[in-house]
């Protein structure tokens, strides 16, 4: 079974897969593609020089803005919850679509006491639509799995009374999305975890904005933090012979008016009689390690000291819970394995749900042009 061979094996498995996939690519055309990539290796290697050149010239200016952070034996009792989705899409036939969709609620109640005996509770859930006009059939079904998160964070006011709670991904999810419901939905769902004493953290792994760029260095609108933050963090762990096993973390800023999604969550709550904050860090948890973008939501106003006290917090949780071998904290990486639908898979599945619903057609090329629409 796959879930009991280790983490070399399964590498070992994906680069079988892998090179079964060049074996099948057509050999002029791997030699082609090899070809341009080496033709074009050298403007890429130029870019890379000039914006690592460019960004360590405002290295000495980032400093005030960069704090390492010592890891102590912080307290390991409080609980600690997770939640994440994913979901699988395919076109059964002309404008009609199917839809997985996993939501993954971990829980450890008793904080690192619970390490190997977590609480994973998870949810699947079929959705069948036609194809919407406006937007395309994934961001359909996107919005879908966020409002089941949305429902799995509600419910964690029901299964933790203090603590913080992983959000894998952004408070303000999706970032671009102005349904009043929904988002009156999600605000009363995060209110409830601080009426309970628990911290919403929202953890983004992959940061595609430009907020730090723009704010902390006044660079261009074409580099994304992803782009940059990696250079700055691992050049600052060199310049300042900062261990490598400490983290490092920017100091937090506060989403302010010119987010107009954000000031409706500040509209929602405040119909409501409260009044929140969200507070902002990028963070690198170890040397090399993909930077992260960490979020708070509170509902109370800080100020910038006590907000950095709170961030320093949040990232000495995600150190305690960053085990060896894992990019990210454990209830993390264990909400987003837990319910992670893999392309295969959902094809599998698919193709299953479409067998039962044929098992009494007569017409076998109709049942035959099914299943290959299922495994394009």
């Amino acid at each position: 079974m796959l879930s009991e061979l280790n983490f070399e094996s399964k590498e070992k498995i994906e680069r079988i897969l892998e090179r079964l996939e060049l074996e099948k690519t057509y050999p002029p055309l791997l030699t082609k593609m090899l070809e341009t990539l080496e033709e074009n290796a050298r403007i890429f290697r130029r870019d890379f020089i000039k914006l690592r050149t460019q960004i360590t010239k405002k290295l000495d200016d980032l400093e005030e803005y960069i704090l390492a952070v010592e890891y102590n034996d912080t307290n390991k009792q409080f609980p600690i919850g997770a939640v994440d989705g994913s979901f699988f899409t395919s076109r059964v036939i002309g404008n009609t679509y199917i839809a997985l969709i996993g939501i993954s609620q971990v829980l450890f109640s008793r904080g690192t006491s619970d390490i190997k005996m977590p609480e994973v509770n998870i949810g699947v859930f079929l959705e069948r639509f036609r194809k919407p006009r406006s937007t395309h059939p994934e961001d359909f079904v996107s919005i879908k799995m966020l409002l089941l998160e949305t429902k799995a964070i509600h419910s964690f006011s029901s299964l933790m009374n203090h603590g913080f709670l992983f959000i894998d991904g952004p408070i303000i999810d999706p970032p671009n999305y102005e349904d009043s419901s929904y988002i009156e939905y999600r605000v009363q769902s995060l209110l409830g975890l601080l009426e309970k004493g628990i911290i919403p953290i929202g953890f983004v792994k992959r940061i595609d904005s430009n907020q730090f760029s723009k704010r902390f260095m006044k660079l261009n609108d074409e580099l994304h933090d992803q782009d940059i933050l990696p250079i700055i963090f691992n050049s600052y762990y060199t310049r300042k012979n900062i261990p490598l096993d400490r983290a490092l973390l920017t100091k937090p800023f506060q989403i302010g008016q010119d987010n107009p999604i954000w000031i409706e969550y500040e509209k929602s709550a405040e119909s409501l009689g409260k009044e929140i904050s969200l507070w902002i860090t990028y963070a690198q948890l170890n040397y090399g390690l993909r930077p992260i973008r960490l979020e708070i939501l509170i509902d109370q106003q800080l100020n910038a000291e006590k907000a950095l006290d709170l961030m320093e917090s949040i990232v000495k949780i995600c150190k305690m819970w960053l085990l060896p071998g894992l990019q990210y904290p454990l209830p993390i990486h264990l909400a987003h394995e837990t319910c992670r639908i893999r392309k295969r898979v959902g094809q599998f599945v698919v193709s299953k749900i479409i067998s039962r619903i044929l098992a009494e057609q007569k017409d076998i090329d109709t049942i035959i042009t099914l299943k290959e629409l299922i495994e394009e």
